[in-house]
């Protein structure tokens, strides 16, 4: 029982921790599968993946549901108008990657599950965040409107690839779109919210209609688990902002690169 609660730790940790930065969950995911099998059956495997992704959503609405809330008292009329905007935004945004995973999803679970795309998927915007701190050092805007959301929505949709890390996607395309490094990360976190709760019920959906069911041990993984990963996003989150507004994105281009090579390394062998 020790090492069952151990190893939904260890799930819950680097689902909240990665889900934020831009390395890919769903890649180290996969990875951490290789070395360390999930005890779980295939429905439930497939349903830890999502939940995991849901508890870590849940942080973003509990650390800025101030500016996501449009129901809280102290606001004005104009800031509630503001707050209305902003989920019009985040609503148009999920349009694309909503499009892709409903039409494409199946395909690419079945496809490119495989360690050389991981692989691939984190060298190639390793690269591009090595020099994304230079090429748009100059962007100076702060609020993301319809246009440019929609826009960073198919940005978004190139997380289905696994190892391309959704916030990755989504903070390359608002810089492209003129938008400032931490207010570019702190969209990508908002993004997240309809894509995973979309995600998500279409999941548990899955599972219901299947008919399949959970043992005991194995809702005692997915509740530790998730709970791990709710606490674990709260601090990386915070860390990510106030990172990427000192030192931007170079550190996490060098680490996708060399985890990618790594990962190459051992699929060859």
């Amino acid at each position: 029982m020790f090492w069952f609660v151990c190893t939904a730790l260890c799930y819950g940790l680097v689902q909240g921790v990665t889900e934020w930065l831009p390395i890919s969950s769903t890649g180290h995911l996969l990875l951490l599968e290789r070395v360390l099998p999930l005890p779980l059956s295939a429905g439930a495997k497939d349903l830890e993946l999502v939940l995991v992704q849901l508890s870590a959503i849940l942080a973003v609405c509990v650390l800025w549901r101030k500016d996501l809330d449009f129901l809280v008292a102290q606001k004005s009329k104009e800031e509630r108008k503001q707050t209305l905007l902003l989920w019009k935004t985040i609503l148009i945004s999920a349009i694309p990657v909503a499009f892709f995973g409903f039409f494409f999803g199946d395909a690419i679970k079945a496809h490119l599950r495989r360690d050389t795309v991981i692989a691939w998927s984190l060298i190639a915007l390793g690269i591009l965040f090595l020099f994304s701190d230079r090429w748009f050092q100059r962007n100076r805007i702060t609020q993301v409107g319809a246009a440019r959301g929609f826009a960073i929505g198919w940005f978004q949709s190139l997380a289905l690839i696994p190892g391309v890390s959704r916030s990755g996607a989504s903070i390359l395309g608002a810089q492209i779109c003129g938008v400032r490094r931490e207010d570019a990360a702190r969209f990508s976190f908002f993004l997240a919210i309809p894509a995973m709760f979309g995600a998500s019920a279409f999941e548990v959906c899955g599972f219901l209609i299947s008919g399949a069911g959970l043992s005991a041990r194995e809702w005692l993984f997915l509740a530790v688990s998730s709970l791990c990963a709710f606490a674990v996003s709260l601090f990386s989150l915070r860390f990510l902002i106030s990172f990427v507004k000192r030192r931007g994105f170079f550190a996490f281009g060098v680490y996708r690169i060399v985890l990618g090579a790594i990962v190459l390394i051992f699929a060859a062998f």
